[in-house]
């Protein structure tokens, strides 16, 4: 197989990068397809200042790929890897092992401790890349499986919403219930302020909406975003929710109904709460690894979902 190559994508590439995503080998039993609007590319503008594409060809297919957004802080630099795919015929450690080595190549130029996270949607999808890794003295950790939980907004009638609530866009928000999201999102969300994180959701729905109880930011807040810029799932429109309170959750899946939207998506650790009782709601679930230099253990092993959950917020 040496006559394997890695490949820099670019928006040229568009339909190679879909056309493998969207292999049905890559796609779980009942996933529904995503599809991004405006572009593959595209996508990646929303999450990361610094993101970058490769792929593995035999001269005439598109065998593999990979895509890395980048985020950085004072004290290390976050790399997601995301978008790993393969053909079937060509899932077999040479293809892998190119496209983790040009990943090497690139987190070598990184200064100062890097965190690597991968995130597959097919169980053992990643196997190959811990192996590979390891001869880059790079340690992979199967982290823990993300959860998210979509609830259907048909079902928010059957729970109570809460008594008082008010709503309002979020850039319309007073600067101190900014301050207030902005601290209690930095506490769970293990993200250096710099992401800035209510400006990256602003970023991605101009007009996403807070919704609190009687004005007050304190135990009871919501975020109702939308994703549709970039994103949507074949045959359904839907709205995400990061929460306090499960009454909000029935408010916010009221609002997203009547803004014709069928399902609400959670994603975990957002809420905490007891979200798979909900009628209707549907699981999904991915493994998140992540890796770092074995120097570098002591600093990173205790990491979990939530800086991923920063990461693309």
């Amino acid at each position: 197989m040496g006559h394997l190559k890695s490949i820099s994508l670019d928006e040229s590439n568009l339909l190679e990068c879909e056309r493998l995503r969207g292999h049905p080998s890559n796609l779980a039993k009942g996933e529904l397809q995503q599809m991004r609007f405006g572009g593959f590319f595209d996508y990646y503008d929303f999450i990361s200042d610094e993101h970058y594409h490769w792929g593995v060809s035999d001269g005439s297919t598109l065998l593999a790929m990979v895509s890395l957004a980048v985020g950085r802080s004072p004290s290390h630099t976050v790399v997601l890897m995301s978008d790993f795919f393969s053909l079937p015929e060509s899932r077999q450690r040479l293809s892998s092992q190119k496209l983790i080595e040009r990943v090497h190549e690139f987190v070598e130029t990184l200064h100062g401790p890097v965190v690597l996270l991968a995130i597959e949607s097919r169980y053992r999808l990643l196997d190959p890349l811990v192996a590979i890794a390891g001869r880059f003295g790079f340690v992979f950790k199967a982290e823990q499986i993300l959860q998210s939980v979509a609830v259907s907004c048909a079902s928010a009638g059957g729970w109570p919403a809460a008594e008082r609530f008010s709503i309002c866009k979020l850039t319309e928000s007073s600067e101190s219930a900014r301050q207030s999201l902005t601290k209690l999102l930095g506490t769970d969300l293990s993200w250096p302020p710099a992401a800035n994180l209510i400006e990256r959701i602003v970023r991605i729905d101009s007009k996403a909406q807070l919704i609190s109880i009687d004005d007050e930011i304190g135990s009871s807040w919501a975020i109702l975003y939308s994703e549709r810029a970039y994103r949507a799932y074949e045959a359904h429109t839907h709205m995400n929710v990061i929460a306090s309170d499960e009454k909000l959750i029935a408010a916010a899946a009221e609002l997203a109904g009547k803004g014709g939207c069928d399902w609400l998506l959670m994603r975990q650790p957002f809420p905490r709460l007891s979200c798979d009782t909900w009628p209707g709601s549907v699981n999904f679930f991915n493994r998140v690894l992540v890796g770092f230099r074995a120097s570098d253990r002591d600093r990173f092993e205790p990491l979990g979902a939530h800086l991923f959950q920063g990461m693309t917020l």
